[in-house]
Parts: C-alpha cells; structure tokens; sequence
C-alpha cells in the first residue's frame, strides 16, 4: 500500500479517502483485534505462570506494577515522538513488544523475566493505544466515529482474548503463551501496512508551556476527567471488583458472568457514544462519570445480590464505554489538528495514572473499611469531577442571568 504524508482533509482528493482509508481502517480494526486478544491472553497466562514458579502474591502484585510504571513513563515521551514518527511506528513496535513479552516467559520462569515482560506489556499498551487512536482520528470522517469503532474491535478481543487463554492453559501454559505471541506478531504484519500519516508538525511559536497549557483549555480538561474516570474504573474492575463479589459469597463463575456482563455494556457504551457526543462536553461528562462510578460504589455498598449487582456493573460498564471512546474525542476536537497528538497522550498519561493509583487507594482504604466500602467510596470519587463540572455550569448560568437582568 503506497504511504502518503496527507492526513484527511489537508489536499486528500475524495477518491483517495474513501478507496485508500476504508481499506486503512480495516486494517486498523484488524489490528487492534489482534493486539487485545494477544493482550487478553497474555494478562491471564503471565500471573498463572508465576503463581507456577513459586512467586509469591505480594511479589506477583509489585512486579505487575511495573507494567503500570512503564506504560505511564512511556506515555510521557509520546508527545514529542508523535511530532519525529507516523503513529503506524508506534502500533507496529507495540505488537511486536507484546509477541515478545510472551516469548520471554516461554523461554524462561524466572522473576526477573517476568518483570522484563512486566515492562513490556506496559510498553506495549502505551505505544499502541496512543498510536492507535491518533491514527484512528486521522483516518475515519470523524474523532468519535474513528475511537468508537476502534474500541469495539478492543472491546471484542478482550472478551475473547482471556477466555482461549483459559481454555488453552487446560492443556498447557507455554502454548497459552505461544499462541499469545504469534497473535501479537501477526498484529504487527497488519500494522506494518497501515496507512502512514505524517507525523505531527510543531508550533514554532509553541514554548516548553505548550503542553502544559493543553491541560488547561475546557475540552482537553474534561476530556482528562473522563479518561481518568475510564483509568479508574478499569483499575477497580481488574483487582477489587471481584475481591468484594468473592466476599460477598459468590462462586467463581458468577463473578466471571459479572465482570463479563461489565466488559459487554462497555461495548454498548462504546457504540452508543456518538450521540452522546452531541450533548455536548457537560452531557457526556455527566453520563460517562456518573454511571461508571455510581455503579461501582452501590455494587460495594450491595454486593450480596447476584441481580443488583449485575444490574449495576452493567450501568457501570456502559459509562466506561463513554469515557474511553468521548474523552478522547473531546481532547482531539478540542485542539488544532498539530496538537491532537500531545493532546491523545496527555489524557492517555491520566488514564495510565488512575489505572495504577485507583487499586493502591482502595488497598489503602481497605486498612480502615471494608472492601465492599472502599469500593463504594472510590465509585464516588470517580463521579465528583461529573458534579464539580455541573455545578460549574450552573454558576455560569445564574452569572449570566443575572447579567442580563441588571442590563435590562
């Protein structure tokens, strides 16, 4: 596929946009499909592969950390390397990472290669996801058709991605592991043939404040909380969520049901996003935080009801589809298309920060309440920005009203 340095809009004639572009946004699902399933493999087989070698939970704990400390250090440098390298680089070299990942724990059970392949599926997230999604807002008509589109395909291969991991480590977790790395080459192949957008170019008026001042515009802003709220939410769903379903008396496969039922509302949140968007920053901060962290906080205050519970992860997960497909929509609309990328790694920064720090909260909280409370309390939490932004607007509201009646 012949590489271009035009991004949609700038000089691109209709003929080449519709033929070149629909054939680059397949690819792009393909890829990310290929990438969630390899990732949702790996996610499950690594710690059983640990668990095997005799390393201890709290090791297990600190060592997957690590994936956190790498993804948020890498998303850091992705600014300035959006502006150096097409954004095809990065979701190529993220696959690849990941194949690798899974071939060092094949080779060797080791911790400190568990830790080397820790860092590496860190690596991988960052680079793919910020990647991915400055590719897809180049590539599709618009930024929230593109990043919906491509966190369906996500959304699909993570729900397939641990469950051939689980059916595969029955009869082996070196063939788990395999099948997990050749997933992860094959997703590199498919990217290499991605459509290569220039890289971003850089403001010559832009100083060192540049990217500081992005935070600080109303969109970007918003965007960072709901992205944040998305970080949050995925964190909890991945260590305390089953924790305090487990407390509650449910056997394994209803939690499974559960957090699978989550995992599918994300989809529906995912796909209904678009007309979300049209409400407006206010209306999709509101209906992204609020269910994500309503949902989760009553799930800690009533978790003993399979129902109610379901009931509420499934609110909760069609808030997180909004948060992870708007919020990146809304940072991207919100700058002038130079910026985009500084903008996708900038709330891509956030998202990773409250991935890592919303479990070490909870656990902090759990010394003093109860899990099923320090759930509740962390689901408030991740709604307070969706008040502060409503409470905000009508400040500005009554200001304006109020101006108007004293000038007539």
């Amino acid at each position: 596929m012949p590489d271009t340095d035009t991004a949609p809009g700038e000089d691109t004639a209709p003929e080449e946009d519709t033929a070149a572009l629909r054939t680059d946004r397949g690819l792009s699902l393909v890829t990310t499909s290929l990438f969630s399933v390899s990732l949702g493999m790996v996610s499950v087989a690594a710690p059983m592969i640990a668990v095997q070698a005799g390393i201890s939970a709290a090791a297990i704990g600190a060592l997957v950390a690590l994936s956190g400390v790498s993804q948020i250090t890498t998303r850091l440098c992705m600014g300035p390397l959006l502006r150096r390298f097409p954004d095809k680089v990065f979701v190529t070299l993220a696959s690849f990472a990941l194949a690798v990942s899974c071939a060092v724990l094949v080779h060797s059970e080791a911790m400190w290669v568990f830790g080397v392949s820790q860092f590496l599926q860190g690596l991988a997230r960052a680079l793919f996801w910020t990647g991915s999604q400055t590719h897809a807002i180049r590539a599709w008509p618009t930024s929230v058709g593109g990043l919906a589109a491509v966190n369906v395909a996500n959304g699909a291969g993570a729900l397939v991605g641990p469950a051939l991991a689980g059916a595969l480590a029955a009869r082996s977790l070196d063939l788990s592991l395999v099948v997990a790395g050749v997933t992860g080459l094959l997703g590199s192949v498919s990217a290499v043939f991605l459509k290569r957008f220039r890289p971003f170019r850089k403001d010559p008026e832009e100083k060192g404040s540049g990217r500081r001042r992005l935070w600080l515009r109303p969109g970007v802003g918003a965007a960072c909380a709901m992205t944040a709220g998305g970080g949050a939410w995925k964190g909890l769903m991945n260590s305390y969520v089953p924790v305090v379903l487990s407390h509650a008396g449910h056997a394994a496969p209803v939690i499974g049901a559960l957090v699978t039922a989550a995992n599918l509302a994300v989809l529906v949140g995912t796909a209904a996003s678009r007309r979300v968007q049209t409400l407006g920053l206010r209306g999709s901060t509101v209906l992204g935080l609020v269910p994500a962290g309503a949902g989760l906080a009553l799930t800690g205050l009533f978790p003993g009801s399979a129902v109610v519970s379901a009931v509420m992860l499934f609110v909760a997960g069609l808030g997180a589809g909004v948060l992870q497909t708007v919020g990146p929509a809304l940072a991207a609309d919100a700058v002038g298309p130079e910026e985009r990328g500084d903008a996708i790694a900038s709330i891509g920064t956030a998202r990773a920060a409250t991935l890592l720090v919303s479990p070490l909260g909870v656990g902090a909280l759990v010394l003093v309440l109860s899990s099923g409370t320090a759930l509740a309390v962390a689901g408030a939490l991740i709604s307070l920005p969706a008040v502060a932004v409503a409470l905000r607007r009508s400040v500005h509201e009554h200001a304006t009203d109020t101006g108007t009646s004293r000038l007539s």
